[in-house]
């Protein structure tokens, strides 16, 4: 008799990699009762090194490289994969999938995510069986607004990303849903801001669910 492993979910941090949303999926999966084996998929420079993380698109690349790598294998023996990506992580995430062959991963989450609003997500979403979710705040305007504009976005430009203003023509990718931050997230204690998609209320009820 076959039994199914669980899905491996990997978490990608943002820039400066403080760990607080790896931290809070994984116990937010965990309370909700999920099975899946969670990782932890580091990619940045260390701790507080966010212009480096946001800047070194050379580094980046190769991260997202080696997860494409082991999304694959994992994929080979038969495990299916999720992953969970915040802010500049989401870049990682993007690239990653960009090097996958068709239907590699179950789900895509993308919290706050760091890219341009004018991202070509079709390489991507070639790899995706379900549906690229994105979290989306116009009141991210600092991280997203201000920050993005003059340092530059994951994918090296200087705009407002994509978390703040959504992705352009996004009507034309059938895979994709973006959902836009509302009051009734504040009661998951999302409060439009940046780090509202790291809250584990939030995690528990709007993000936990798309996973299983």
């Amino acid at each position: 008799m076959t039994i199914d492993k669980p899905m491996v979910v990997f978490t990608i941090d943002g820039v400066g990699s403080s760990g607080v949303m790896p931290a809070t999926t994984r116990l937010a999966i965990k309370l909700a009762g999920g099975d899946h084996d969670v990782r932890h998929f580091v990619w940045g420079h260390g701790f507080g090194r966010l212009v480096a993380d946001i800047r070194d698109r050379e580094h980046m690349y190769a991260k997202a490289a080696n997860l494409a790598w082991t999304i694959e294998e994992l994929h080979l023996s038969g495990r299916r994969v999720s992953l969970v990506a915040k802010s500049g992580g989401t870049g990682v995430a993007l690239k990653a999938l960009e090097l996958l062959p068709p239907d590699s991963v179950e789900t895509v989450i993308l919290l706050a995510p760091a890219v341009s609003p004018s991202f070509d997500l079709h390489p991507a979403l070639r790899a995706v069986k379900t549906k690229i979710y994105s979290f989306n705040s116009s009141f991210d305007l600092f991280w997203l607004g201000l920050c993005t504009s003059i340092v530059c976005t994951a994918d090296g430009v200087r705009t407002k990303a994509a978390g703040c203003v959504g992705f352009q023509n996004a009507s034309q990718y059938e895979k994709l849903e973006e959902i836009n931050w509302s009051p009734l997230m504040m009661r998951s204690l999302h409060f439009g801001t940046h780090f509202g998609t790291s809250m584990y209320p939030f995690l528990r009820t709007y993000v936990v669910p798309l996973l299983t």
